[in-house]
């Protein structure tokens, strides 16, 4: 039932229609640079941001699987996606109304949680370097709270 709650649930913030729903279950995340350019619609590349955080809070990947995973999801992902539903009240913010990262494009959030993952392995350099891309993203308000939240919730 669990399993069901959770499908239903990321089905419905992704905005996926009736049909969609099976050929993202299927794909999982053991996906491949074919099957995302071949479904390439934001609901699904949401999908797979959303199944590579799933199975790390799951402890059924690797940190450098996921590492692996975020590298093609950046590749195949538009700069230009957002998410479907945020929680975003004040979009002059980063944070949402639940998560400290909630104003971000879905390409955005990618190199955050590549970031997180470099940071879990200790792989400093390349670290560093997703954080220079993430923090380059904003200005003003919003790079004052990414450089709050990054203390609080990466490091």
């Amino acid at each position: 039932m669990k399993c069901y709650c959770f499908i239903f649930l990321l089905s419905y913030h992704l905005g996926f229609s009736q049909h969609e729903k099976p050929k993202v279950l299927i794909l999982g995340v053991t996906h491949s640079a074919q099957l995302i350019n071949e479904y390439q619609q934001p609901a699904v590349i949401r999908a797979f941001l959303y199944n590579i955080k799933y199975e790390i809070n799951q402890k059924t990947i690797s940190h450098d699987k996921a590492i692996q995973q975020y590298k093609l999801l950046i590749q195949e992902t538009g700069k230009k996606i957002n998410f479907k539903w945020t929680g975003v009240k004040a979009f002059n913010r980063l944070d949402s109304y639940f998560d400290p990262f909630g104003n971000m494009k879905v390409w955005q959030r990618i190199n955050l949680e590549l970031a997180r993952e470099y940071f879990m392995v200790n792989d400093m350099d390349n670290y560093l370097k997703q954080k220079k891309i993430v923090e380059g993203q904003f200005s003003g308000l919003k790079k004052a709270m990414l450089v709050d939240y990054w203390a609080q919730y990466i490091e």
